[in-house]
């Protein structure tokens, strides 16, 4: 058969063609085959995936990509394309193009050799977002892929379905989106976000790193801002790979060095520098104003006007090699291997200025959260929390400055929530009083040996500074981590809870880093296999949650109470002035401390010192936050006062005795509940 023209839905393969008078001999005489046929037994030209996205690729928006403003995009491309490389990991300050640059890669991978894709992300909204608005716009706006994008009406969000290829979409949280899949190629956004929905799941990101394995030539590619060091998955894959750092030329002396901030407060370090004040300090003004970057080499300062040149002449160096003036990299990469890996502050980003970086550092300082962000969002890499260094007289007379008695609501508290954590033969029990700034109020805590007083404990009252009417606990939190009486702590919940309130509900605390910023979590309680037994029809109550509590969340929160907020601050807690000869109260609270290595606060002394008490601080908090459901804008600055009439008064406190005599009643009737054998005592370990 002579060449004929053949519509080909992949033009780029149409790179041979044939005169009628060309020929392939064959066993049995000339064989004539078209340019089609010829092009699908020749192996595949190696693709330029930088060249082709220069040339090719717009944005969702319609823009051609930027290759100015954006040139660190090269060497990643040039490891997608090295068929030594099998991953790629790139962890990087936000509103860097992190999305985009990986997109791109997907697309020109599947111009040039289709096959079938997949994109993970945290949540089924960011990949149908994703794949709904930023990659279907892409292949649109990209001529050489507009042929290939369906039509509106055949848009899938969560499937892209074309006559060349088909990409997945799938996401942590469900592990059928994450299985049964072979892709060869593969990418995950903001995987530091990723979460499961319970403790018995394997990590969502490595079943996504399992996809497609037994493929020789798969690519993968992850991306992500990162969180907190030791439990960021990011920081993990980068540090297990190439590592490598973006450094650009000193315009004065040519010496290429990775920008970054001075940290040492010496300017003959280098980095990037601002004035400062007599004292030391700096303002935002200040900053932005006189910020410069000086060579680490030289000392030379150079400003804006040379600050984008030189990032167009930067290269991607690795941990154990080095660059010289040229530009030519030397050395072996101290982990040479299969995964190639990248970090990018946004101190590179088009859309940002020294001026800016300076701004936001200085604007951050003293705010733990601002400066946690910034370590995130700007330098890109992962947040450190803080370590609490004080003896606990310290932390005391630090802590205890409220002038109220306990046993009684002081005047900002607008709500009270309680918790409860259950030991083998007794329960450590607080009461929290909060604002509208989140600050805590201790009102009460102590030990008590009987489910009795648990009960009573949850429908106590406290009487209020303002003299209005007194608060009850609004919520109450049981922690029911320990497996000898869980069901205890079930039938309890289920027993007292009432849906008008007050609310009694278990909680747990959660995997570290598996529910990143939220603080907690209500689950179904009638569904959730880990908390008990499996419910029947009539077991069920409706209202009834299990709340999981964001352990690293809290862990923070209260190290950053104790160390770096007064009381006072927002966030901060405050306690009586009659606590603060309390030794064990705040040895308990000081026994925890953040392990780098491994991620996790551990205890510091594991014999004699529990932290029963610092538990239950942070559950009150948590209690708190499951209130308001996280938003204490919606709590009054001050509360109303209602002044009850003697009536009313005595009306309150006999149905108080009420409630107390029936909760005696039904404790002595109970037979469920198991009582210690041994009189009480407090567990040392």
């Amino acid at each position: 058969m002579n060449s004929e023209l053949v519509l080909d839905p992949f033009p780029q393969y149409a790179e041979i063609t044939l005169a009628p008078d060309e020929r392939f001999v064959g066993r049995h005489g000339p064989l004539f085959l078209s340019d089609r046929t010829i092009n699908s037994l020749l192996p595949r030209e190696k693709l330029n995936s930088w060249k082709w996205i220069c040339e090719n690729v717009h944005t969702h928006k319609g823009q051609p990509f930027n290759l100015v403003d954006f040139p660190w995009v090269k060497g990643i491309c040039e490891a997608w394309d090295d068929p030594a490389v099998r991953r790629i990991f790139m962890m990087a300050g936000s509103r860097l193009g992190k999305t985009e640059t990986f997109l791109s890669l997907m697309l020109a991978a599947q111009y040039h050799d289709p096959d079938v894709g997949m994109i993970g992300g945290s949540t089924e909204g960011l990949v149908s977002r994703t794949i709904g608005d930023r990659f279907y716009g892409m292949m649109e706006k990209t001529h050489a892929t507009r042929e290939l994008c369906p039509p509106l009406h055949r848009r899938n969000r969560r499937i892209v379905h074309t006559l060349a290829f088909i990409i997945y979409g799938a996401w942590s949280g469900s592990p059928t989106t994450l299985g049964d899949l072979d892709p060869r190629y593969l990418e995950a956004l903001e995987v530091d976000k990723w979460t499961k929905n319970n403790s018995e799941e394997a990590d969502p990101f490595e079943l996504f790193l399992e996809r497609g394995a037994e493929i020789p030539d798969r690519k993968v590619a992850g991306e992500s801002t990162p969180t907190i060091e030791g439990l960021s998955r990011i920081k993990k894959y980068v540090s297990m790979g190439t590592n490598k750092r973006y450094r650009v030329p000193c315009p004065l002396c040519q010496h290429h060095q990775q920008l970054r901030r001075n940290t040492s407060g010496d300017p003959t370090d280098g980095g990037l520098w601002w004035d400062r004040q007599k004292d030391g300090t700096t303002t935002a003004s200040i900053a932005a104003e006189s910020a410069r970057y000086i060579c680490e080499a030289c000392q030379g300062e150079w400003g804006e006007e040379h600050w984008r040149p030189a990032i167009r002449r930067g290269v991607w160096v690795a941990t154990g090699q080095d660059c010289d003036k040229q530009g030519r990299v030397t050395g072996r990469a101290n982990n040479h291997g299969p995964d190639e890996s990248f970090q990018l502050s946004r101190m590179y980003g088009p859309t940002f200025s020294f001026s800016d970086y300076a701004r936001a550092f200085a604007r951050a300082i003293g705010d733990p959260e601002l400066e946690r962000s910034f370590a995130n969002n700007w330098d890109g890499e992962t947040w450190v929390p803080v370590q609490v260094e004080m003896t606990w007289e310290q932390l005391a007379e630090k802590s205890c400055i409220g002038e109220w008695e306990l046993g009684t609501a002081p005047a900002p508290v607008n709500f009270i929530t309680s918790s409860i954590d259950v030991q083998i033969d007794h329960f450590v029990v607080t009461a929290w009083g909060w604002d509208r700034l989140q600050r805590g109020y201790l009102i009460s805590y102590g030990t008590v040996p009987t489910w009795t007083q648990v009960k009573e404990w949850c429908y106590a009252v406290y009487p209020h500074a303002d003299g209005g009417r007194p608060l009850p606990s609004f919520v109450n939190l049981i922690d029911s981590r320990d497996g000898n009486r869980k069901d205890e702590i079930v039938e309890f919940c289920k027993s007292v809870n009432k849906t008008s309130g007050p609310f009694v509900w278990p909680s747990m605390g959660s995997k570290p880093g598996s529910m990143n910023l939220r603080m907690f979590k209500k689950l179904n309680i009638d569904n959730d296999p880990n908390v008990a037994r499996k419910p029947t029809r009539s077991d069920k109550i409706e209202g009834m949650s299990v709340v999981m509590i964001n352990t690293t969340y809290t862990q923070e929160w209260l190290d950053n109470a104790l160390a770096r907020r007064k009381p006072g601050d927002p966030m901060s807690i405050i306690l009586p002035q009659s606590m603060v000869a309390d030794q064990d109260f705040f040895e308990q609270l000081l026994n925890e401390s953040y392990d780098r290595e491994k991620g996790l606060w551990k205890r510091i002394d594991e014999t004699k010192i529990p932290v029963d008490f610092r538990d239950c601080v942070r559950n009150g908090r948590t209690a708190a936050e499951v209130y308001c459901n996280g938003n204490w804008t919606r709590i009054p600055a001050t509360r109303p006062i209602h002044v009850e009439t003697k009536q009313q008064l005595e009306q309150r406190q006999a149905q108080i005795k009420s409630d107390k005599e029936r909760a005696t009643a039904e404790s002595r009737s109970s037979t469920w509940i198991r009582r210690p054998k041994s009189s009480f005592r407090r567990r040392a370990t």
